[in-house]
Formats: structure tokens, C-alpha cells, sequence
């Protein structure tokens, strides 16, 4: 695999059902698939509405991302509604493809000139617009983070970065940045999601 993942999710603190997920599928024309999804609100209408995200993502994982977000709109419909974002990572061409709704964050380094933004709106509320599909190719050695609004988006990732040169592992790193982003930059009144990915 030439892509690395790390992770944190947790519930709202004194919560236990975490209303937002993250979710992989490898699809069958190799590239990888990454969702995240913030249900609105907390408590079990939100991983209502972030469960269904799941089970949409999952069966249609094949499909493109914005066509696939799409469906999400349908399916959550009679839900809380959500934020959510699909990122498309094909390592052979090594090229990145990201859309969004709603307030998901996809943070690059201030070199690579990729900074895609998620479109306004909620995911099964409201009138529906395809969110633009935002596509970049990438050098060995990028990264991407994507995080719901329970991380405070004003960290300087550039920063954050220069904290990893003492993980011998490579690709222990995206662990330890995602840990590191959960444990300094948390809402303590909010579900969180943070997914810190690196192209190798």
C-alpha cells in the first residue's frame, strides 16, 4: 500500500454514541476510498443519520464521489441530515479526488497548490446540489487531513508536521499527527473525527 492512514474518533465527551465515523473501502479498480461523516447534532439521531452515510458509501463504493454523495442525500432524507466527504486516492496514477458537504474539513500542506472545500449544505436536508469534485495530482510524500467540526481548524499544519521527525517508522506517522491534532485541537463539546492520510 503507498498510502497511510491514522485516525481518531471519539463521542462528545460524557456521550457514549459518537455521532460522527470514518470509513475505507478499497474499490475493485484499486483506488481506495475514504469517507468521513459528522451526523448533525449528537446521540443517536446523529449516528442514525452517520450510519446510513455508511451503508450508501459501502454499497456504492465503485461509483464516483460526488455521484455517491448524491445518493447519501437520498438516503439520509427523514434523518438528522450530516456533513460528510469522500476522498478517492489512486495510487497508480497518483492522483487525489475530493468532494464535500457541509463543515468537513480537507487541510494540505501550504506547498501543494490543492485545497479543496467542501461545498455549503447538509446531506439529506434541503434542496440538493452536486458538490464539485476537486482533483489533484500528488508527489510521494503529501499529506491530507480530514476532520469534522469537533477539531478546531486554526492549527498550523506546517507545525504540526516538523513534530513527527522523531518517528523513525514512517509510516507510523499519520497515527501519531492524528493523535497528536485530537489531543491539542478537540472541541470538548462536539463528536470528533480527525484523519490524518500520507501519500508515500
Amino acid at each position: 500500500m503507498s498510502w497511510h492512514l491514522g485516525q481518531v474518533t471519539r463521542p462528545k465527551p460524557g456521550c457514549l454514541v459518537n455521532g460522527d465515523l470514518w470509513l475505507c473501502v478499497e474499490r475493485t479498480d484499486g483506488t481506495a476510498l475514504i469517507g468521513i461523516c459528522d451526523g448533525l447534532g449528537s446521540g443517536e439521531p446523529a449516528r442514525e443519520a452517520a450510519d446510513a452515510f455508511d451503508a450508501t458509501v459501502r454499497t456504492h463504493a465503485d461509483r464516483p464521489v460526488a455521484e455517491i454523495l448524491s445518493l447519501c442525500h437520498t438516503a439520509l432524507l427523514g434523518t438528522r441530515g450530516a456533513a460528510g466527504a469522500l476522498l478517492q486516492v489512486d495510487a497508480t496514477q497518483r492522483l487525489v479526488s475530493y468532494a464535500g458537504v457541509g463543515n468537513i474539513e480537507c487541510r494540505t500542506r501550504r506547498d501543494w497548490e490543492f485545497h479543496p472545500l467542501s461545498a455549503r449544505g447538509i446531506i439529506g436536508a434541503g434542496l440538493w446540489r452536486e458538490p464539485r469534485v476537486s482533483q489533484a495530482t500528488y508527489h510521494p510524500g503529501e499529506w491530507l487531513i480530514l476532520h469534522s467540526d469537533g477539531l478546531r481548524g486554526r492549527f498550523d499544519l506546517e507545525y504540526e508536521l516538523t513534530r513527527l521527525t522523531g518517528i523513525a517508522q514512517a509510516e507510523h506517522r499519520p497515527q501519531v499527527l492524528a493523535e497528536n491534532l485530537a489531543g491539542s485541537h478537540a472541541r470538548d463539546n462536539d463528536d470528533l473525527t480527525v484523519l490524518a492520510v500520507w501519500l508515500a
